[in-house]
């Protein structure tokens, strides 16, 4: 029986909000298999005492389920994240650094929480009547200096949330399980914002992000944007061990916890702009503190 549009027992397809692409459900393998760890190795010429903490997090590999979700096809920007805090400025106060003397850290009044940095390096300014901007010429660049907790209250306060683990990985390895966000190929000065800086691999560039979507390798087939480089990306899960744990059934699996030490470690993923051309691989994980900030961390948005 062919069931025509609408009829009982069928659903309406998917439609992706503005600036996000669906991601359809599917199950596979999160994580790396030795085989691919060694690969990793020995691109770096070896792994040193430093890397390979980082690359056991990838292991074991697991096969998990993720349902259909949406997520955004850019890293939140400057301008959006401004705009929020301007929305949230009746519980927006602002603390002062203890060190240099100026009111920096951006906090919840009513919960304390820490939720930006108004660091001189950063990409927001408050301006004379109170009200946040991006800098000039900074509006379309990927939000940094931002905590977990300003991540993720942005993500509810636009309707959506951060992604899991899961999530991510699937929307940047994708069910083929691919090396990279784009594919096979090794990440090009020229096509990802990463190595800049101190970096041996892209060091006449510019040390800082770019304007995000302007990376014409970094981009999945799908049309997902910068998750290879320019800013790492903060996620869901906390970071409750160095390496991943069974979960049973794994379905819509996050990592949420027993103890006040795991909340205090949240898991980022993908590389940034400063980050070695392994980061930019798709299984990488890294962790930092909820209440902390990074000039190469930033984050996007999922929504079901």
């Amino acid at each position: 029986v062919t069931m025509r549009p609408g009829a009982r027992g069928s659903k309406p397809p998917l439609r992706a909000l503005p600036g996000m692409v669906i991601v359809e459900g599917a199950r596979f393998g999160m994580g790396s298999t030795p085989e691919e760890v060694a690969a990793a190795c020995a691109e770096l010429g070896g792994c040193d005492e430093a890397v390979k903490p980082q690359l056991a997090r990838e292991s074991p590999v697991r096969q998990v389920t993720v349902s259909t979700f949406q997520i955004d096809i850019h890293e939140v920007t400057n301008r959006e994240f401004s705009a929020f805090l301007n929305a949230n400025s009746s519980v927006i106060g602002l603390r002062e650094d203890s060190d240099e003397h100026y009111p920096r850290f951006v906090v919840d009044e009513v919960t304390r929480q820490t939720l930006f940095d108004l660091y001189v390096d950063g990409g927001i300014e408050r301006r004379a009547d109170g009200t946040f901007a991006a800098k000039a010429g900074k509006d379309d660049l990927p939000v940094i200096q931002v905590t977990w907790d300003g991540a993720s209250r942005y993500c509810r306060h636009v309707g959506k949330r951060l992604p899991t683990e899961a999530e991510w990985e699937l929307a940047a390895r994708g069910v083929e399980r691919r090396r990279f966000p784009w594919g096979g190929e090794a990440p090009r000065c020229d096509g990802v914002r990463f190595g800049r800086g101190n970096s041996p691999r892209c060091p006449a560039m510019v040390g800082e992000p770019t304007a995000v979507g302007t990376s014409s390798q970094d981009v999945t087939a799908s049309g997902i944007h910068d998750m290879g480089g320019n800013v790492g990306e903060w996620v869901e899960d906390r970071f409750t061990s160095p390496t991943y744990v069974d979960c049973g059934a794994c379905r819509d699996p996050v990592a949420r916890g027993t103890s006040a030490a795991d909340d205090d470690l949240r898991m980022f993923r993908g590389g940034n702009f400063k980050s070695p051309a392994y980061v930019a691989r798709t299984t990488t994980r890294s962790r930092w503190k909820r209440d902390a900030v990074g000039d190469g961390l930033g984050f996007r948005c999922v929504a079901r």
